[in-house]
């Protein structure tokens, strides 16, 4: 199964033990005008699966079987990742299966465990999101959903109400293109007032919109003119809605660009989200504090950690005893008999409902010093 990543995907793939698990992650070339079908990933592919192979043999007596999933894939010649994608992760186990489009480029790595490796998932987790769109078209409004690669229309079961040709043929721009709230009122044939009937319509909406994708979803970016967006987020029920919308009559953007445009939005509003998470690490009291991984894997073994900050880019080699609790940090890169300890702390963090943010150098030395790892108790 193709997926492009989500929170769901990491804890789904987190979840998983087995006695046997193969993750495997590869950049993915843009195709050229030249090569549109980008065969060099195919080929990059073919040699992965190969490394896996030999490393799944000295695992389990028949690799094959663990790769048929992916081999049969191959076979068609088909990329397995979504057009737009950076990367591609592939995670197979004896009862698991599952292949992810990443909005990022990742390295070469092949890993074989007891359970997957996680860490450039939640990377990508930090750079991908999804999201819906809400286009509030006069001639139509449209509902999509939309993750960093792609931009979809969604077709709901009871189809969302229309504008009344009154409100379709005004024009809010010109005449009403005001604050929210103000109390313009016009005569446009046998009607009299414009809002009043744009209220009673973006309510019968909202009502259509909730009960296609709930009061809590993903974000949702509005599109759409100033007046109809201001006077929609007053009387919405959706707890979710960016803070920044796309301004205009969503009709004159192709669908690329709606899609850019409402990417960029949510990118902003996960920066700001990243930002609060800095600022409320900075607020905590050092009693509040785990440093270092040595005990941060206690704390998130026992699922006590609220919050884990960790730098990527750095490499934590050893074992952790999950009988004693007890951590051996080791020199050098992961051999057979040690794990990455930053990789562990993730995937235990998100799977007891933790969340994960991946800070870059700068940051982690701001907030961790020396450590690789910090972490906020529950």
């Amino acid at each position: 199964m193709n997926t492009n990543v989500s929170i769901d995907d990491v804890r789904n793939i987190a979840s998983v033990r087995d006695e046997v698990c193969l993750s495997l992650y590869m950049p993915v070339r843009t195709p050229s005008v030249k090569n549109p079908q980008s065969h060099e990933n195919m080929i990059q592919l073919k040699t992965l699966e190969r490394r896996a192979h030999q490393k799944l043999a000295e695992w389990m007596d028949a690799p094959e079987a663990l790769l048929g999933p992916l081999r049969e894939s191959l076979k068609r010649e088909r990329p397995l990742w979504a057009p737009k994608a950076h990367g591609f992760a592939c995670f197979l186990s004896p009862e698991f299966s599952r292949w992810v489009s990443l909005p990022i480029e990742v390295a070469e790595r092949v890993v074989v465990d007891s359970e997957f490796y996680i860490l450039p998932l939640v990377q990508a987790l930090s750079n991908a999101a999804g999201f819906y769109v809400l286009s509030l078209d006069q001639r139509r409004v449209r509902l999509f959903q939309g993750d960093w690669l792609s931009l979809h229309p969604i077709e709901p079961e009871e189809p969302l109400p229309t504008m009344p040709e009154l409100l379709a043929e005004y024009d809010f721009e010109r005449n009403l293109n005001v604050a929210p709230g103000t109390s313009a009122r016009v005569q446009f044939g046998p009607e009299r007032d414009i809002k009043s009937r744009l209220m009673q319509f973006l309510e019968r909406l909202d009502d259509a919109v909730v009960r296609e994708i709930g009061p809590n979803p993903l974000p949702v970016v509005l599109a759409g003119v100033d007046y109809i967006v201001g006077h929609y987020r007053k009387l919405t029920r959706i707890r979710t809605l960016a803070d920044e919308f796309i301004r205009g009559n969503p009709s004159r953007l192709s669908a690329d660009q709606l899609h850019a445009t409402a990417r960029q939005i949510v990118r902003n509003e996960k920066q700001a989200d990243m930002d609060v998470a800095l600022r409320r690490l900075d607020r905590t009291s050092e009693d509040q504090r785990i440093r270092g991984v040595e005990n941060v894997l206690p704390a998130a073994y026992e699922g006590r950690v609220q919050a884990l900050y960790i730098c990527p880019d750095r490499t934590v080699c050893g074992r952790f005893d999950p009988v004693s609790e007890t951590v051996e940090v080791s020199d050098g890169a992961r051999g057979s008999e040690t794990t990455d300890l930053l990789d562990l702390a993730a995937r235990l963090t998100t799977r007891s409902g933790g969340d994960v943010f991946c800070v870059d150098e700068e940051e982690a030395a701001a907030i961790a010093g020396e450590h690789p790892a910090i972490a906020l108790h529950r």
